[in-house]
């Protein structure tokens, strides 16, 4: 409670905290992909929802998002998940500690869409020849009529 008085107090006439944050938060999200983005917006969703998200957030781009339902939330919670578009993938079954006690919940995992990666295409020709490959090449690429005999 002091230090928030006193940063409130140091600040400049006109300007809160709460715009402080604001610009801050503008700026992570900038540096944030697209796909972390969505991890955070989905997050968010889910945690309203009744669920708690167990991966730790911006969301590494070769990581699945892991979240934690209650058995009696999740037919509700998987449903709501389903319809932003996400399909919840069933892990494995921790207890959730509760004031009331152990608790059964589900853990799933919901695989965010990944940005794909361009493959390097090199084109090789000799010289003097008409001949041009594209590398990597598949072998149907290459020809049906080539023939080992005579």
């Amino acid at each position: 409670m002091t230090s928030r008085m006193a940063i409130s107090e140091a600040l400049p006439e006109g300007t809160s905290t709460h715009s402080i944050i604001a610009r801050q938060g503008h700026a992570v999200t900038q540096l944030l992909s697209e796909r972390q983005q969505t991890a955070r917006a989905l997050a968010r969703e889910i945690e309203a929802a009744g669920a708690w998200v167990t991966s730790a957030l911006p969301l590494d781009d070769q990581q699945r998002l892991r979240l934690q339902i209650l058995d009696s939330d999740r037919n509700r919670v998987a449903q709501q998940i389903r319809d932003l578009g996400f399909e919840p993938m069933f892990v494995s079954i921790l207890p959730r500690v509760h004031p009331t006690g152990l608790l059964a919940a589900r853990i799933y995992e919901i695989d965010l869409p990944r940005r794909r990666r361009r493959k390097k295409v090199r084109e090789y020709s000799r010289p003097g020849t008409a001949i041009r490959v594209k590398w990597p090449f598949k072998l149907s690429n290459i020809g049906s009529n080539w023939s080992c005999g005579p």
